[in-house]
Formats: C-alpha cells, sequence, structure tokens
C-alpha cells in the first residue's frame, strides 16, 4: 500500500530512507508518487529543515516530468503548489521559474499561445473595438469619431447629440453610429449611462445574426462574440443594483421592442461586464480580455489611439494570450492619449 497521508510525526531517517524505496511505498504510479511528495514536502511539515524541503522540489520536479503527458491539470495544480511554497520558503527566483512553467503549462491546457521577445513600447496587437461607447460627460467634449478634444465640435443631425471634429470624422463613424442614431434623440433614462449604452449598441449590432459569425482576427486566430466568456452568474451576483437597473434604461434607449429575454439580455450583460476595456488616461492595468495575465512580475497597459485600440507592453518577454477571452470593445474616458 503506498502512502496515503503524510504523517506529520514522521522523523528525518524514515522520511529520507522513504524517498529511496522503489517498492511502491509512495505509490504505484507516477501521479500518486507525486501526489505523496507534494503531501511529504508541504510547509507543515516541521521536521525537515529549509533545504531538505528544497531538495524535495528537485524530487517532485522529476517526478512532474514524468507525468506531464497525461496529466496536465494535476500538473498545473502542483506547479501553483511550488510557486508558493518558494515563495514561503524565502526563494523569489525558484518561485519565478516555477510560476513561468505553471504559465506555459496552462496556457497548453487552456489553448493559449505566445508572443515573444517583446519589449517596452513594442505594440503588439492593433484593433478596431467592436462596439465603441463615450462616457456621457464627455459628449461635448471630444469627437465621437476620432476621441480628439475639440471646442468646435458639430453635432450629428439625425441624433443631435453625438458631436465630430469635421464632416470626415462623421463619416468614418457613420458605420458605428448608424446603429444609435435613431434612438439617442430619445434616450433619457440615463441609470448606468455607460453599461447600458454598449449593451444596448451591442444588441443592434447582433440582432438577427448568429453570435458564432461575428468575429474578430486576433492575431492568427478568428475569434466570435460567441466564444466569449461570460461568467454572468457570478457578475449579477457582484453588480445586483447594475443588473436590477438595466431593463428600463435600456427600453429607453433602444425601444422595448429591441430589448432581448431575461436569458439573453444575462449573458450578453456578462460578457460585456467580463470584457470590456475601461481607458482612463490613456493606459489601464488590463486583467479581464487577456485572461489572468496582469502577474506581480510584469507590466501592463492598454493605449487607445484615434479609434483603432492599441496594446501596448512595458518590461515583459514573453505574453501568454487567450484568443478566446478576447473581443474588442472599448468605453472611452477623458484623457485620452494617442500613440
Amino acid at each position: 500500500m503506498w502512502l496515503d497521508t503524510a504523517d506529520p510525526t514522521v522523523t528525518r531517517g524514515y522520511l529520507k530512507n522513504l524517498l529511496k524505496r522503489q517498492d511502491g511505498a509512495l505509490g504505484r504510479t507516477h501521479l500518486h508518487r507525486m501526489q505523496t511528495l507534494a503531501k511529504l514536502y508541504s510547509p507543515e511539515q516541521p521536521e525537515l529543515s529549509k533545504e531538505e524541503m528544497r531538495a524535495g522540489i528537485v524530487e517532485l520536479t522529476e517526478s512532474m516530468k514524468e507525468v506531464w503527458g497525461d496529466y496536465h491539470p494535476e500538473l498545473a495544480m502542483y506547479y501553483r503548489w511550488l510557486v508558493d511554497l518558494n515563495r514561503e520558503l524565502g526563494n523569489e527566483k525558484e518561485a519565478r521559474q516555477y510560476y513561468f512553467k505553471l504559465w506555459r503549462l496552462e496556457s497548453v491546457i487552456y489553448g493559449a499561445f505566445f508572443i515573444d521577445n517583446r519589449w517596452e513600447g513594442d505594440v503588439i496587437h492593433e484593433e478596431k473595438p467592436f462596439i465603441r461607447v463615450l462616457k456621457q460627460d464627455l459628449w461635448d467634449k471630444i469627437c465621437a469619431g476620432c476621441c480628439a478634444k475639440s471646442t468646435g465640435l458639430k453635432k450629428c443631425s439625425g441624433c443631435s447629440v453625438m458631436k465630430y471634429c469635421g464632416k470626415s470624422c462623421q463619416k468614418n463613424d457613420w458605420p458605428d453610429h448608424k446603429l444609435e442614431c435613431p434612438h439617442l434623440r430619445n434616450y433619457t433614462d440615463f441609470r448606468n449611462h455607460d453599461l447600458v449604452h454598449m449593451i444596448g449598441k451591442l444588441i443592434l449590432k447582433l440582432k438577427g445574426k448568429d453570435w458564432k459569425t461575428a468575429t474578430s482576427r486576433i492575431f492568427d486566430v478568428d475569434v466570435s462574440f460567441d466564444d466569449l466568456l461570460s461568467q454572468a452568474d457570478y457578475v449579477l451576483q457582484n453588480l445586483e443594483f447594475e443588473a436590477l437597473d438595466i431593463t428600463t434604461p435600456l427600453e429607453s434607449f433602444i425601444g422595448k421592442e429591441n430589448v432581448p429575454d431575461k436569458e439573453i439580455l444575462k449573458d450578453l450583460f456578462g460578457k460585456v461586464v467580463t470584457n470590456r476595456f475601461v481607458f482612463s488616461c490613456g493606459k489601464y492595468p488590463f486583467g479581464n480580455d487577456f485572461e489572468n495575465i496582469c502577474v506581480n512580475y510584469h507590466r501592463f497597459m492598454q493605449i487607445l489611439g484615434g479609434t483603432a485600440l492599441f496594446l501596448g507592453v512595458s518590461k515583459i518577454k514573453t505574453l501568454r494570450v487567450f484568443p478566446n477571452a478576447f473581443f474588442p470593445a472599448a468605453r472611452c474616458f477623458d484623457n485620452i492619449r494617442e500613440i
């Protein structure tokens, strides 16, 4: 029988002898051996010195290599454990090393890919937002087309709400603005405006369409709106006040006839809240659209230049990207800086 649990009273001598045994005491399979080693080398073992625990990490890592191909999720769990263990032992270098192993491993599991050798100032992706809205208090301050600040803005003759710095900007923005133009004049209920405005435009843009056909090319992968993570239940629990107040303002904006049923609206709400970008002062640490990407050792920023979305990067060599967690939707705030 292999050792099922680690006995906190085990002596160092017994443990050392146990590690040398090849009779299955640690487990009949590589995975069982790895699980047992993880228990034996847990920080709760008072009999082990830091040096012995570090030696055990080497043993555990060798065991991991043997089960790499068959137990990806389990390995991710143990690499995460190794990161935490090394931090507790005060070995930041080892913690970082195991973090990167975990990073690549989880990327294999969840279908991510890598962009290597990127440095400060590099633009890693340029994309026009699928949906873009302006904060209400900016309607009189920046051009709805190029997002530049101007004192000579001209109103759209259709809605008398959105303003542009010139005919060229208005023409370029028309494919996007035509969705909202007929509805903005009668839009009077501005509760949770930024969110309602974005969801309303999204509903109008996707109306009558299969969500799978609304795609965006992210690097070399076609990502559809249907692919986006929703996390609606979690979002609704944490933003209940917004969820309760969204239907009536939506009806004021796009008309009751255009508001979908409760389940579709819930899914849209979750997708928008989970995947939207928010721009403030031209840069903002991101984590939603590039899932779990913002880590201790890296700093990221988002930059909006005109109507295009630029993802800039600061002090990083390898970037993990989850295409199915990214679909550009931008909410524009003030102090936007072009690059």
